[in-house]
């Protein structure tokens, strides 16, 4: 979670203040962060988040 804020805030200070993206950037910033959190849940878990699974039918 700390590295998820430490990204947030980084990504907030260059899509705001260089970059001009203002509330945009900040959304895309939060979004970063979180998809970077769920992938370390993810992967703390157990669950390789980057597998592609396809489901056989069997009759």
């Amino acid at each position: 979670m700390a590295i998820a804020s430490l990204i947030n805030g980084i990504a907030d200070v260059v899509l705001c203040l260089f970059l001009y993206y203002g509330i945009t950037g900040a959304a895309y910033g939060q979004l970063t962060s979180q998809t970077c959190r769920i992938y370390g849940f993810l992967k703390d878990k157990g669950y390789n988040s980057y597998a592609i699974t396809f489901s056989s039918a069997n009759y």
